[in-house]
């Protein structure tokens, strides 16, 4: 049974024609990306590369050095603003293309999990479209759903968007802790365990998966607290609205949201989507009355890569009677081994394949 030397490493140049080749067949595992038709995975590599921006996206490519062509692939991810969280945003080849392809995901997100851990990153986060097959091979390196949503879909905001942006106002920093608060009010526990909202020292001013917007943040008040937080996402084929509003009696949710589409007035006419969680009903039912659609629904997912232990006090002893080795498995198969350079290799039993 021979061997199998597979390297998961970062991007460089010599993977231009690989990424170019691999990215025309490629999953989104950024749902809201697909929606958007936001950027394409080489530019994004390139940008990484050339201009620093290793910290923000970082492209690991999986070379079967020696192998067929059909064996390689790459995964794309984007680091949360001041978190040490990573969103993966791009896996290829898609699962449809060959029948190679679960596998190359398994080793894919065996290494990225490893240079993951490797740079301190404590979670990551996939969010597939629901009931496809991404979600069961996420599933079985480890990712698991704390959350679905039903995407709604507004074809053009043309007919609503003359209203004034009455209660919305830009958001300041020292809207932060209204901000969390309001999170954890109306977000279930373990939500805000899988998303670090009960952390705060993660560096963002913005709670759970709020933190993806980098785009434009709204706020509206009431009684002197914060009642909902709004943010609009741009995108090449449509706008994606965050939204989140409080749960409490009197919440105007339909007068909130004909206001929210109102910031929208003089950009192109473009869709609008707003992805709806489970248990934020009433934003439904708003968007639904105000001509929105249910369009499809996605899973969010996400994999813990390290976990606080307790550590006793430790002793010196003069030997021990017996050497100890330990081995760590990472998946039937697979041994892996990582180094700081930021190359993963994965030795891979012929016998497993």
């Amino acid at each position: 049974t021979g061997g199998v030397d597979l390297v998961i490493r970062l991007f460089d140049l010599r993977d231009i024609l690989l990424i170019r080749e691999l990215q025309r067949s490629r999953e989104t595992i950024d749902s809201a990306r697909a929606f958007l038709g936001e950027h394409q995975s080489l530019r994004l590599a390139l940008l990484s590369y050339l201009f620093g921006y290793r910290s923000t996206v970082c492209t690991c490519v999986l070379d079967a050095r020696g192998r067929p062509r059909s064996e390689a692939g790459y995964a794309q991810v984007r680091q949360r603003p001041g978190c040490p969280e990573w969103d993966i945003e791009y896996l290829a080849p898609a699962l449809d293309v060959t029948a190679r392809a679960p596998a190359t995901w398994d080793r894919l997100l065996t290494g990225l999990c490893l240079l993951a851990a490797e740079r301190g990153v404590v979670r990551l986060y996939a969010r597939p479209l629901r009931g496809e097959l991404a979600e069961e091979v996420l599933g079985r390196s480890g990712f698991s759903v704390y959350a679905r949503e039903t995407v709604f879909s507004l074809g053009t905001p043309s007919g609503v968007v003359s209203h004034e942006r009455g209660r919305w106002r830009p958001m300041r920093e020292n809207d932060e802790e209204g901000m969390r608060r309001l999170y954890a009010k109306v977000t279930p526990h373990l939500v805000r365990q899988a998303e670090g909202g009960d952390a705060r020292s993660q560096g963002s001013l913005l709670p759970g998966e709020f933190k993806l917007c980098s785009g434009e943040w709204y706020i509206c008040e009431r009684d002197g607290s914060l009642e909902g937080c709004l943010g609009v996402r741009d995108g090449r084929k449509g706008y994606w609205v965050h939204l989140l509003l409080g749960e409490a009696e009197g919440c105007d949710a339909g007068g909130l949201v004909e206001e929210g589409l109102a910031l929208l007035a003089g950009r192109p006419l473009l869709p609008v989507y707003c992805g709806v969680r489970e248990y934020q009903q009433s934003i439904g039912r708003a968007l639904a009355e105000r001509g929105f659609e249910a369009v499809g629904g996605r899973s969010l997912m996400v994999k813990h890569t390290t976990a606080k232990v307790k550590v006793g006090t430790l002793k010196l002893v003069r030997s021990l009677e017996n050497g100890v080795n330990a081995t760590t498995g990472v998946s039937p198969g697979v041994k892996s081994g990582i180094r700081c350079d930021g190359e993963v290799r994965l030795g891979v039993d012929s016998s497993s394949r």
